[in-house]
């Protein structure tokens, strides 16, 4: 499953849906950014649908905007881990060592 295309106007996501073998499988989806959450709501849903025992919701910059994070647990996410790129209640995961290590093989 991937966005099919976003509409430029309105921002709405159309996500191409095709049946996919997650019976019992823990799933983690993981997108650049989640703003609104909608793009995710719609991804966690469809993979529940296709009985995923647990769903997981990841990004690298976790803005999380007005009710995003619980919309997304609603939706049937078992959890949300983001990065510290974008401090929220769900960045988890340090870039530091990453950015450490990219300006070590420059210098």
């Amino acid at each position: 499953m991937h966005p099919d295309q976003r509409d430029k106007v309105t921002g709405k996501v159309t996500i191409e849906r095709k049946p996919l073998p997650l019976k019992d499988k823990d799933v983690i989806i993981f997108d650049d950014i989640i703003s609104s959450g909608g793009t995710m709501i719609e991804a966690v849903k469809w993979v529940k649908e296709q009985d995923a025992r647990r769903v997981y919701a990841a990004c690298v910059h976790p803005l999380l905007i007005g009710d995003a994070k619980e919309r997304i647990l609603r939706s049937g996410a078992d959890g949300i881990v983001g990065t510290d790129c974008v401090p929220s209640p769900v960045s988890v995961v340090s870039v530091a060592p990453l950015i450490a290590e990219a300006l070590a093989k420059r210098v």
